[in-house]
């Protein structure tokens, strides 16, 4: 209850406000990154998964919210991520825009 009232009170001054735009991380591993010892309820990783070697990468908007998050493991596979960068989404958007120019050109030529 207090931990609660802490927690909103810290919002309500800006503190740790940030923290609500994060997304739900969820990363799924392979059946061999996991094992259950034996008579054991949960599972562990295996020594092979060490997720603080995991490069982690974040982006903004202006305003200073969450925009793309991802994570890469320690052989560069992307793992997670959320969002879209902001090179990928500007290229996207130019391409869309391109593509919009043509079919509107298009439409001009069979009327």
């Amino acid at each position: 209850m207090a931990s609660d009232s802490f927690k909103r009170a810290c919002f309500n001054w800006g503190i740790g406000r940030e923290l609500y735009d994060f997304p739900l991380i969820q990363i799924e591993l392979a059946e061999h990154e996991v094992w259950q010892p034996e008579g054991a309820k949960q599972f562990r990783l295996d020594g092979a998964v060490n997720l603080r070697e995991w490069i982690w990468y974040a982006e903004h908007d202006k305003n200073g919210k969450l925009s793309f998050l991802a994570c890469q493991d320690t052989h560069e596979i992307t793992r997670w991520s959320w969002g879209e960068m902001a090179e990928t989404k500007k290229k996207r958007l130019k391409v869309e825009a391109k593509a919009k120019k043509a079919a509107k050109a298009e439409e001009e030529v069979a009327a």
